[in-house]
């Protein structure tokens, strides 16, 4: 049974996903006061992932009952629905900050947890803060992400109907062979699938933020042919560089969202946000929109980029293998036009070979279109490369004046905390000379107070011996007293003196 949440508070590095009309929320990381307010127990709220669901249809959150062996609290991970209702969890970090490499999955039709999963083949390594997202509906897409003081570039794949030995399907990792430019390690980025296009973009590595969109052409995974348990498939793909941003712009920063939106004449590809979230994903599109919103690159954003994707693919991901041919046409036309004007004998000599001629024009020129489009990747590499360098040679300078003003800062600081250390020290042996006079008063006072008890002594003494001579004086005086009060009667009885 499903109960009402608290309302949402502080929490970074969760993973949001798109199920119908709701949201899907799982894990975040959140401070010990916000998980008591999220009605979790003591330290126990971070024992298991929270599940909590929004409902936009009615605007209510909730917390499923979930049941099944559930992953540990954490953040920076990714979440991925694949086959309509299962979604897969993979990686993150604890509270620890200690990178995970384990995969879930949460069945949203029964709410039950399942994992770890040992799918077939080898698994990426531990990450988190990497870019994941769903492609047709069957495999999980990952790129980069990072640990404590490592950052990844490379891609895997989890395929969710591979299939078995025992004929039925299972979960595999397959490993790509990538194409195209370099990729530069990152973590912190944010990717979105549109059609056969993997947008990525933002990011940063321990060294600079990175500056580059990139899209990563999805068709060898989308054509690939059924393949046997036993097999190890071949998946190029392709990585292309659409555009280089500014340092400081809010999209090379970490923490970025992209989304893709519906195109007014075509139909929406969802895709993973900057946590790495995706969705069931649709047929390719006929054109759509970018939206990248926020991002962190020394200070907070809220800027949103849009950005229209082409209508077809070809625009965007040029496909390498026509271009040669395109290119390679009139040159072969013109090679054959060459002998058509040469001399009559010579035009009988080579009359029998002309297809030969043809075919080996053709082929040089398919060459020189080769060479021409190496270069041309060449020189666009180099660009890059020089814009990468006047980048870094900025940042440097930035840097190099931060630091400036932090040292002076604390150089100032420390004049400050060496002047307080000096009235300190001097107040130290003021309070010294101070205690010094007050011990001699003290000792003073001391010899004076036992003056002033041996005269109490005394004075003591001298009371007891004045309390002595009184009483003999009044012992006295009674026997004086006694001695003659004899009287007439004694007179009589004779006992009077006679005189």
């Amino acid at each position: 049974a499903a109960t009402a949440a608290s309302p949402l508070g502080p929490c970074a590095g969760h993973s949001v996903t798109v199920w119908g009309t709701k949201l899907v929320i799982l894990g975040g990381h959140v401070k010990h006061f916000d998980a008591k307010q999220a009605g979790a127990k003591g330290a126990a709220a971070n024992a298991t992932m929270l599940v909590r669901v929004y409902e936009a249809s009615s605007n209510t959150l909730w917390t499923p009952a979930t049941s099944g062996p559930a992953p540990g609290a954490r953040g920076g991970h990714s979440a991925v629905l694949l086959c309509g209702t299962k979604l897969y969890v993979f990686g993150g970090e604890d509270a620890g900050r200690r990178a995970l490499g384990d995969l879930h999955c949460l069945d949203l039709e029964t709410w039950t947890w399942s994992g770890p999963l040992t799918p077939q083949g080898t698994a990426p390594a531990p990450r988190a803060a990497h870019a994941a997202a769903a492609y047709q509906g069957r495999y999980m897409l990952l790129f980069g992400g990072g640990s404590t003081a490592t950052c990844f570039g490379d891609v895997a794949i989890l395929d969710a109907r591979a299939p078995t030995a025992g004929g039925a399907t299972g979960l595999r990792w397959l490993a790509p062979t990538m194409q195209g430019p370099k990729v530069s390690a990152r973590a912190g980025h944010c990717g979105a699938v549109a059609g056969d296009a993997w947008y990525v973009v933002g990011g940063g590595n321990n060294v600079k933020g990175c500056t580059d969109l990139l899209a990563l052409d999805l068709r060898g995974l989308g054509s690939l042919p059924p393949y046997g348990a036993d097999d190890t498939p071949a998946i190029p793909l392709m990585w292309h560089s659409l555009s280089s941003t500014p340092p400081r712009d809010a999209l090379s920063s970490e923490g970025v969202s992209l989304l893709v939106l519906q195109h007014p004449q075509g139909e929406a590809s969802s895709g993973g946000s900057a946590a790495g979230n995706g969705g069931s994903v649709a047929p390719p599109t006929k054109g759509g929109v970018l939206l990248a919103f926020g991002g962190y690159n020394g200070k907070y954003n809220n800027m949103a980029s849009v950005l229209r994707t082409p209508v077809t693919m070809a625009p965007l991901l040029t496909d390498a293998a026509t271009a040669p041919a395109a290119t390679a046409k009139p040159a072969a036309t013109a090679a054959a036009a060459k002998p058509a004007a040469a001399a009559p004998a010579a035009a009988a000599k080579e009359a029998p070979k002309p297809n030969a001629q043809q075919a080996q024009a053709a082929a040089a020129a398919a060459a020189a279109a080769d060479k021409e489009k190496q270069i041309a990747e060449l020189k666009a590499a180099l660009e890059n490369a020089r814009k990468d360098a006047e980048a870094a040679v900025r940042e440097a300078a930035a840097a190099k004046d931060s630091s400036a003003q932090e040292l002076a800062l604390l150089r100032k600081q420390a004049a400050t905390a060496q002047a307080q250390l000096e009235t300190a020290q001097k107040g130290l042996e003021d309070a010294r000379a101070a205690l010094a006079k007050e011990s001699a008063r003290v000792l003073r006072l001391e010899a004076q107070l036992a003056e002033a008890q041996r005269g109490l002594a005394a004075a003591a003494e001298e009371r007891k011996e004045l309390e002595a001579l009184r009483r003999q004086a009044k012992e006295a005086a009674e026997a004086a007293a006694k001695k003659g009060s004899g009287g007439l009667w004694g007179y009589i009885a004779g006992s009077g003196n006679s005189s």
